[in-house]
C-alpha cells in the first residue's frame, strides 16, 4: 500500500513538471526576457527593398523623345534665324564698311553724284566735290578694323581707319592714311542707314 501511494505521487509530480514547461497562451515574449525577431517594415516596398510590382521605375536603356509640339526649338537653324533678324534690325560695323567700299567704287566709276550722296552733310557743292577728283584716275582703299559702335541719344557713330592710294593723271601715286566717321540715326524721321559724317586724312 505505501508503494502504491508513492507511484501515484511520482506520477502527479511528473505531470506537473510537464505542464509547467508550457507557456500560457498570449504571454508576451518581451515580458519573459526573450528578444523578438526583427519584422519587415510594412510601410512602402517589400522586404527585399525592391519596388512593389507595377511601380514606375526609370529605364536606363530608354531615351525619352521630346514632343516637338510642346518642346521649344533650340536647333542651330532656329538660333541663326533669331540672330539674323536682330542683325537686320540694327546695322552694325559690316554695313558701315560696305558704305565706304561703295563710296570708292562710285569714285572709280566717275559716278560722283552717287559718291556725294553717301555723305550725311557735305560742305562742298556736288560740282566742287567732283572737281576735287579731276586729276585722279583711280583710288584703291584698304579698310582697317572698325571701332565699336558709339550709341546714345538715338544716334549711332562708328570710326573706321583707312589707307588710300590715289593714282593721278600723270602717273603719280599719292598715299593717305586716316579715318572716317560714319553716322546713322535711330529716331523717327532720321536716316537709319550709315552715312559719312567726316573724314580725317593725311598725306603720307
Amino acid at each position: 500500500m505505501p508503494c502504491f501511494r508513492f507511484l501515484i505521487a511520482l506520477s502527479l509530480a511528473a505531470l506537473l513538471v510537464a505542464c509547467g514547461d508550457r507557456k500560457p497562451a498570449g504571454t508576451d515574449a518581451t515580458a519573459t526576457g526573450e528578444e523578438s525577431l526583427p519584422k519587415p517594415d510594412a510601410a512602402g516596398g517589400s522586404v527585399t527593398g525592391m519596388p512593389a510590382p507595377g511601380a514606375s521605375t526609370p529605364d536606363p536603356g530608354r531615351v525619352d523623345t521630346p514632343d516637338p509640339a510642346t518642346e521649344p526649338d533650340t536647333s542651330e537653324d532656329a538660333q541663326t534665324d533669331v540672330d539674323t533678324s536682330t542683325a537686320q534690325a540694327e546695322p552694325g560695323a559690316e554695313a558701315a564698311v560696305t558704305v565706304l567700299r561703295d563710296y570708292y567704287a562710285a569714285i572709280n566709276a566717275r559716278d560722283f553724284a552717287r559718291a556725294y550722296a553717301l555723305w550725311r552733310q557735305n560742305p562742298q557743292t556736288p560740282a566742287q566735290f567732283a572737281d576735287g577728283f579731276a586729276g585722279t584716275t583711280g583710288v584703291s582703299v584698304e579698310i582697317g578694323t572698325p571701332g565699336p559702335v558709339d550709341a546714345g541719344a538715338g544716334q549711332r557713330y562708328i570710326e573706321i581707319p583707312v589707307r588710300l592710294d590715289a593714282t593721278q593723271a600723270d602717273g603719280r601715286i599719292d598715299r593717305y592714311a586716316g579715318r572716317y566717321v560714319l553716322h546713322r540715326s535711330v529716331v523717327e524721321g532720321g536716316n537709319p542707314d550709315w552715312r559719312i559724317e567726316r573724314a580725317t586724312l593725311a598725306k603720307q
